[in-house]
């Protein structure tokens, strides 16, 4: 047994073993105590009617028998009625002759006596029975708190019994992580705005009583001078709240909650109350102690465990992609199948600028995302309130804006927020809606976690962007810096490799021209100036060739446009080559007579078709026709440069014109060559809006053509047929 039934006392233990048919319950009042009342002086009417009218025969000591009825039943005011109504009766019996004087006063005296004893024992009686009825109560409400049921359902019983003994209004509040009081257990009338709502820790005289640990008793809560303001006094059935009794619950010297009493009717509550409500709190805190270190805890680890669940399902969810569009389509359909709302619906709100910009919902197995404009400062205080919080709250669809509810959903009743954020910054509100009742704590915690993992996984969504996007600069940066440092490798092969040759010849001809082994007037002296002349050209034309590729990495190489005669360059790129050639080539050009006349850089275009004929020739070893054609089309000249030599094979095209990309083979690795004079010619020819083609069969020998736009003025004469020269 508890400390509660140990303080009972003996005189309520007495009491509380007398018959209840002889003990008092409670003095009668109101329609009770007015038929009581009537009866007893409708019985004073007869003992005086039969006084009188029998003169001798008393019955006086009949009076008594009201009078004591009335001391043990009815009200103080009541009994006084009565008793000086059978008072009066004796006296007048007295005075009318019913009865001696002497014997009327003594009656008198009598009555009087009886009645002040009867009063006094009866509200003795009465006192003490209501001590042994509270002490039965506490007693009672030990036992429950001692046994074996859930915490839930010692709360329920314990307000049964208190409204037993006609303390109805009873709530039992308990403290939530988030220092606020939800009501846990109730009794009485309370609606479901009452039920759902929550009163942090300081807040209000509930909350104060919790803050400070003290129990606070309001006899009026209309009064002007109340120490502590109410909070959420309209709230549902709370304005019907007159006066009220908070007391604190302790465990384990730490507030966990509060019991609350109240009523419709002013000054219903007085010390007595407290007192006994401070013993029920007791009895409450001990099992809260006791039952919440086992259910309480069970039930949380059950809970933990299906939050837990939930929440790694919806981080699966949310994890599976890393599109930030993908990742708002996933939060939507989780808040969606987390909730589980009956007829109700979730959506991602985004917020942009202090307002609300979009709005991403799960309509039909599918997220659709449309635009809404919307002030944030227009939001519903509890949206806010979630934003500033941190925390989800919920609320009324009379509390939301007509134009917000609008977007989110005609039917809706009520409404629960979450903000969702990437570190310190709001990226946008999780939004759930219901046809049905308000959101309850535990739907409230899980949108909380899945606006916390939607926030983590957008953010981390944005940041793998960032990410990819980064790593994929880096890619294409170290990219570019293997390819420059393989061109600058390749260029030093080239270079070393090229000019090695002409090199050697120069130095050997002129160390034969200063050791005097070959005089001005020696027979071979002209060959010999020509041979070095031709070796300086070559090495003067491969500067040039990389000095013009360099040219084009940096894009610092730029045309000098002017009109061109295709013919004459055509014809002073081939007297530029038929020094290289062999006795066995015949150079030719082929060409219409009238000017072809294109819009160049005259010393690029020298350079494309000398690379054109000067590669004919040299991969034409054993000699041959080396053809240059020209031809005037709609739109464009065409130079076409045929060989008979080598030729190329097919598979080797594709990497033709790239840089540094000489095809060695057997047959043309003693030919010398930089990779680069085919790479120029078409970038070259790409800059002047043309391009480069090629048809070659390996062994049978290759045909390049340059195709290079003509002047309009010319096209619109090829197509007249009206070419003048």
């Amino acid at each position: 047994m508890s400390d509660i039934s140990r303080r009972s006392t003996s005189i309520a233990d007495a009491v509380a073993t007398i018959p209840g048919w002889f003990r008092p319950r409670r003095f009668s009042r109101g329609p009770g105590g007015v038929a009581a009342t009537t009866l007893c002086i409708l019985f004073l009417a007869l003992v005086l009617a039969a006084d009188l009218s029998t003169p001798g025969l008393s019955l006086g000591a009949l009076a008594i028998l009201p009078v004591v009825a009335a001391a043990w039943l009815l009200s103080g005011r009541l009994a006084a009625l009565v008793a000086g109504l059978a008072i009066l009766n004796r006296v007048l019996s007295g005075a009318l002759g019913g009865v001696p004087p002497l014997q009327a006063g003594a009656e008198v005296v009598t009555l009087g006596l009886v009645a002040a004893v009867g009063r006094v024992a009866g509200a003795y009686l009465a006192a003490t029975r209501s001590a042994g009825e509270r002490s039965d109560l506490l007693a009672r409400v030990a036992r429950i708190a001692t046994s074996a049921d859930s915490i839930q359902q010692i709360l329920d019983r314990i307000l049964q019994e208190m409204a037993r003994e006609g303390l109805r209004g009873g709530l039992i509040g308990l403290i939530d992580e988030r220092g606020e009081i939800y009501a846990a257990a109730a009794e009485g009338d309370i609606d479901e705005a009452v039920w759902n709502s929550r009163i942090p820790v300081g807040e209000g005289i509930m909350g104060t009583a919790a803050a400070e640990g003290r129990s606070i008793l309001v006899r009026d809560l209309d009064a002007p001078d109340l120490p502590v303001p109410p909070v959420n006094r309209a709230l549902g059935s709370n304005s019907r709240i007159k006066s009220l009794v908070v007391v604190p619950l302790l465990a384990a010297g730490k507030v966990v909650g509060v019991l609350e009493l109240d009523s419709d009717r002013p000054n219903r509550f007085d010390e007595r109350d407290l007192a006994l409500l401070e013993q029920v709190a007791l009895a409450i805190s001990k099992a809260v102690q006791r039952e919440g270190a086992l259910q309480l805890a069970d039930d949380r680890v059950k809970r933990r465990v299906e939050e837990l669940t939930i929440l790694l399902d919806a981080a699966r969810s949310l994890g599976a992609s890393v599109e930030p569009e993908l990742v708002q389509a996933a939060v939507v359909r989780t808040v969606t199948h987390v909730l589980r709302a009956e007829n109700g619906r979730a959506a991602l709100i985004r917020v942009e600028d202090s307002r609300l910009t979009a709005l991403s919902e799960f309509i039909e197995d599918s997220v659709r995302t449309r635009d809404i404009d919307f002030p944030l400062a227009f939001a519903p205080a509890e949206m806010l309130r979630a934003i500033e919080t941190g925390h989800a709250y919920g609320c009324r669809r009379d509390q939301v804006d007509a134009g917000l509810a609008g977007y989110l959903g005609p039917q809706a009743r009520a409404f629960a927020w979450a903000p969702v954020r990437i570190g310190n910054q709001l990226y946008g509100v999780v939004v759930a809606s219901s046809e049905g009742a308000l959101f309850e704590w535990p739907a409230l915690r899980m949108l909380e976690g899945v606006a916390d993992l939607a926030g983590l996984a957008v953010g981390n969504a944005e940041r793998l962007r960032l990410e990819l996007e980064r790593s994929s600069e880096l890619t294409a940066h170290a990219e570019r810096m293997a390819e420059l440092e393989k061109v600058k490798s390749d260029f030093l092969k080239v270079a070393s490799h090229e000019l090695r040759g002409p090199l050697a010849v120069l130095k050997g001809y002129i160390s034969m021209l200063s050791d005097g082994s070959i005089g001005p007037e020696h027979p071979a002296t002209p060959r010999i100036l020509e041979v070095v002349n031709g070796k300086l050209g070559e090495v003067s034309e491969l500067v040039e060739q990389m000095l013009e590729t360099a040219r084009l990495e940096d894009s610092q190489l730029h045309l000098q446009l002017e009109r061109q005669d295709l013919r004459k360059v055509l014809v002073e790129a081939l007297e530029r080559v038929r020094p290289r050639a062999l006795p066995e080539h015949v150079l030719e050009v082929v060409s219409v007579d009238e000017p072809v006349v294109v819009l160049a850089d005259h010393g690029r275009l020298l350079t494309i078709l000398g690379n054109l004929l000067d590669n004919a020739v040299k991969y034409s070893p054993r000699g041959g026709v080396v053809q240059a054609r020209v031809e005037l089309a709609a739109d464009a000249a065409e130079v076409t440069v045929t060989d008979h030599g080598l030729g190329i094979a097919r598979d080797d095209l594709p990497r033709l014109f790239s840089r540094f990309g000489r095809i060695v083979t057997s047959e043309n690795s003693h030919i010398p060559g930089t990779g680069l004079g085919l790479y120029l010619a078409r970038e070259l020819a790409r800059m002047h809006g043309g391009e480069i083609l090629v048809e070659s069969k390996q062994g049978i020998g290759s045909a390049f053509t340059l195709v290079v736009p003509v002047i309009a003025s010319q096209a619109d004469r090829v197509e007249s047929g009206a070419i003048e020269d």
